[in-house]
């Protein structure tokens, strides 16, 4: 039986197929449920919510005006726009900002089930809904006053409009896809360079004469810099400077060149952040975009003089990306109370990598709490069967002929996957794999339903 679409017989298995899929969906949506009526945020105005601090507390600060906000020159403004929208409707409480981001969460799977149905026929679409919704890092993400579930949401609208879009040769869809694009650029600073992906990827898999397709690219990278341009343009009048945002300097200068200096070096990373200051000059700097500029200068030399070893660490960074259980998070909220690693365990960081790996598991076995246990086992064990999906959708992906949509849809997954992690930093949260996770998603069950066509196929054959 094909993956793709046509005709589609109702079989026991498919019904019961259909159940699993909606005992998925109850699964996330209880968790979903679960940590919005457990959170803190049953408080007037934005002061007594435990959720509304660090990032979530700037963003929702720079909504009350975020072209006065002390840090515009790093934040985006769209999600700040959306939360000053909300509050006008609706009201300053935190719960309806979390409620709104909620709402926005599940929304993502407006575009997740039409793009599935590119390649999987309406069951199997369901099955990656469910198992989506019961991710246990999208589930808890998703309650929080955060600039993620908008930015998953306007990538796979985007993804969803340019898949439809290359296969039918719409100019309409591929403009659409642009504008949910442009609108993802000015949600996170990671996503500026999509005006440079999304036009490639037009004129690369669209299929016609080579002058169509380059005016479809530059149809789409016009339609970027529109959308991006009133951002630019305020930056250029307050700043002089066209650039969407400053946080690429100081990511790669107090992260990357300070963590692989501090490795390199063996010396503790606030001397060598003293140090790297020292040599940007940020006290004769009063543009932050001439700041940037300098730290970005900074952290390139610093990073080529130890490329080996930072090569090293973006490696192990990217495997704790894919890896991480985000236990240390999930139960500091549930339990409402801090879980960070104590003076002992930041001491480890001192010994060499082996020694160090072998000393912090041991200690973080022999204090794990009951919560962080059960944590660990089931998001191990949820992400294990996730990763043996995508490997087999993967090698599938290699060895058979798709159909052109799902071809297309196949290789857009797997650069957006390699996008999102190249395009983070080396200090991996369990939340920065959010964007990742639809494609991860459908990619593993694409490949669990080649597998089952299959085995069924070589087993019938013998």
């Amino acid at each position: 039986m094909s993956i793709f679409r046509g005709k589609e017989t109702v079989r026991l298995a498919d019904k019961r197929l259909v159940l699993f899929a909606i005992v998925l969906i109850s699964g996330g949506l209880l968790q979903r449920a679960f940590w919005f009526l457990h959170s803190d945020i049953w408080v007037s105005g934005i002061g007594g919510a435990n959720i509304a601090k660090a990032d979530t507390q700037a963003y929702i600060e720079m909504s009350y005006g975020f072209l006065s906000y002390w840090d515009n020159d790093e934040r985006m403004p769209f999600v700040p726009l959306l939360f000053r929208i909300v509050r006008a409707l609706y009201g300053p409480e935190v719960w309806k900002l979390v409620a709104f981001n909620q709402l926005i969460s599940l929304a993502t799977i407006a575009a997740l089930y039409p793009l599935c149905r590119n390649c999987l026929s309406k069951n199997w679409s369901l099955l990656v809904i469910g198992i989506y919704l019961m991710e246990p890092i999208t589930a808890y993400w998703a309650n929080g006053i955060h600039t993620e579930s908008v930015f998953v949401a306007l990538v796979l609208a985007g993804v969803a409009c340019l898949v439809l879009g290359l296969d039918k040769g719409r100019l309409a869809l591929l403009t659409t896809g642009s504008v949910f694009f442009g609108l993802a650029v000015l949600t996170r600073p990671n996503g500026w360079y999509f005006v440079y992906l999304v036009p490639l990827l037009c004129v690369v898999l669209s299929s016609g004469r080579l002058v169509f397709r380059l005016g479809r690219g530059a149809l789409s990278f016009t339609i970027l810099i529109l959308i991006a341009a009133p951002w630019m343009a305020f930056h250029y009048w307050e700043y002089g400077s066209t650039n969407v945002s400053t946080s690429t300097g100081r990511q790669l200068l107090d992260i990357e060149a300070v963590r692989v200096m501090s490795k390199a070096t063996n010396r503790p990373e606030q001397e060598v952040r003293q140090e790297l200051d020292a040599r940007v000059g940020e006290k004769d700097l009063d543009n932050p975009f001439d700041l940037a500029k300098a730290q970005i200068s900074v952290a390139k030399t610093v990073i080529l003089d130890y490329l080996p070893t930072y090569i090293s660490m973006r490696a192990r960074s990217t495997v704790k990306l894919f890896l991480g259980t985000g236990d240390r998070t999930l139960c500091t909220t549930y339990l409402n109370k801090s879980l960070e690693s104590s003076n002992r365990f930041k001491s480890f960081d001192q010994l060499p990598f082996n020694q160090r790996i072998i000393e912090k598991v041991r200690y973080r076995i022999s204090n794990m709490t009951a919560c962080e246990w059960a944590v660990n086992i089931s998001v191990t064990l949820f992400h294990l069967l996730l990763y043996i999906g995508v490997c087999c959708g993967l090698l599938f992906l290699c060895r058979r002929k798709f159909p052109r949509s799902c071809k297309n849809l196949l290789l857009l997954a797997v650069i957006m996957i390699g996008y999102f992690s190249v395009f983070v930093h080396s200090l991996p949260e369990a939340r920065f794999r959010l964007a990742m996770i639809p494609f991860l998603v459908l990619i593993s069950i694409i490949g669990y339903r080649e597998l089952i066509w299959w085995c069924r196929s070589n087993i019938r054959g013998h």
